[in-house]
């Protein structure tokens, strides 16, 4: 079998394209005040994730509703004497991200995540690898958050006692946080 003609690869490649961020601002260049005011109330009913940003925005960067929302999926996924789904409460923290009204809140989130993971893993006995590798990627992640947004103060404490909680955890995770929580919490004048 021969390989397509130039002209055929053309035409394929040259299918019609899905529009994009150019063509969408193109189109609400397009619409009156009044018109823009009407799809985004549109969309505000008809979609959650379009209401929960809204809704954070709206209410001055308090979205405690919303971030307990998605700290109680958290929770079903973390109960006790179940078969935790870390894909579905680690989509849950990625969900809230896109939605949420302040730093301080994802922050939240994230650690929430670990605490409820590791509190899971030592109330029963939990010892799967990679669920220990989920919480260190998302304590890791939090870590980095934390001092991008320099929020050391408000989050040390609960961190030392996450920290605290995890050492009851097997295949070294312990130090894996340990070690990411004092590149962010340690000050290298102090040492």
């Amino acid at each position: 079998m021969s390989d397509p003609s130039p002209a055929a690869a053309k035409a394929k490649r040259s299918s019609p394209k899905t529009p994009g961020r150019r063509e969408l601002r193109r189109y609400l260049d397009g619409l009156s005040k009044d018109e823009l005011i009407e799809q985004l109330t549109r969309l505000f009913a008809d979609f959650a994730p379009v209401r929960e940003l809204y809704q954070a925005r709206l209410s001055a960067g308090d979205d405690t509703a919303t971030r307990d929302k998605y700290k109680r999926i958290i929770d079903r996924e973390f109960r006790l004497y179940g078969n935790p789904r870390v894909s579905a409460a680690r989509k849950a923290v990625l969900d809230y991200q896109k939605v949420a009204g302040s730093v301080e809140g994802v922050a939240d989130l994230m650690i929430h995540y670990v605490e409820r993971g590791i509190a899971f893993a030592a109330s029963c006995g939990y010892d799967v690898p990679s669920f220990y590798t989920s919480m260190e990627t998302m304590w890791g992640d939090a870590m980095l958050h934390i001092k991008k947004h320099d929020l050391q103060d408000r989050f040390e404490k609960r961190c030392l006692r996450v920290l605290a909680a995890a050492n009851h955890c097997g295949y070294g995770v312990e130090d894996v946080l340990t070690g990411e929580f004092f590149e962010v919490f340690v000050d290298p004048e102090d040492e």
